[in-house]
């Protein structure tokens, strides 16, 4: 990871969101280390072998397949499938397995 680039951090127990974003401003120690801006403007300094900080797609990236996605870990598949989801494509892939985001809804892609 590089300092600019987006990441998640795993949000403390309790939150209504499992992760939240943040955006690295600092790599140390080889990229063993790196500070992060979190959602609240506070900087907090991780050291990645004990921490929770994945890396993140572009901001407003999406795809069809979660195997398509540049980083493929659980805050961005979920984010991936969110994204989705607010635009009413409920059915995503991961590879050969069709994933079904149930709407609540419904939608004129049966029609």
């Amino acid at each position: 990871m590089r300092v600019g680039d987006p990441c998640w951090l795993r949000a403390p127990k309790g939150q209504t969101e499992p992760f939240s974003p943040g955006k690295i401003v600092n790599v140390q120690q080889g990229g063993d280390r790196l500070t992060v801006l979190k959602p609240d403007g506070t900087e907090a300094a991780f050291d990645l072998k004990n921490a929770d900080v994945f890396a993140a797609n572009p901001t407003g990236s999406n795809a069809p397949d979660h195997c398509a996605l540049l980083h493929l870990n659980e805050p961005s598949v979920l984010e991936n499938t969110r994204q989705r989801f607010l635009v009413d494509d409920i059915y995503t892939y991961t590879g050969k397995i069709l994933i079904a985001v149930n709407p609540f809804k419904t939608l004129p892609i049966y029609e």
